[in-house]
């Protein structure tokens, strides 16, 4: 999965960030397996951090649940965004549809 708008905190680790943000407003605790912050870093916005989950299941029931994000409390929570990892082609595909609509 793709996490984007997760802020980054030198003292706390992204996996344990991540699974702070999936407790406290998706009411889930994944098991990950790694997490990679990705791309290149701008001033104002965060990388975007690549996470790998244990289970594909988990993955999709987080996809699912993400849009609770959006009716967040917090302004910070409001700017994260879970997506699929997805391949160039897949990722070209899914921005012509995006253009279509």
């Amino acid at each position: 999965m793709i996490v984007s708008g997760l802020v980054e905190d030198d003292s706390v680790d992204d996996v344990v960030a991540f699974q702070q943000l999936c407790e406290d407003y998706l009411e889930c605790k994944p098991l990950v397996v790694n997490c990679l912050r990705l791309g290149l870093r701008m001033q104002d916005k965060p990388w975007w951090l690549l996470v790998r989950l244990r289970e594909e299941r988990t993955a999709l029931s987080l996809l699912q649940s993400s849009r609770q994000l959006r009716s967040a409390n917090d302004d910070v929570v409001r700017t994260v965004y879970i997506n699929k990892d997805l391949t160039p082609a897949e990722a070209r595909l899914a921005f012509e549809d995006r253009q279509k609509r």
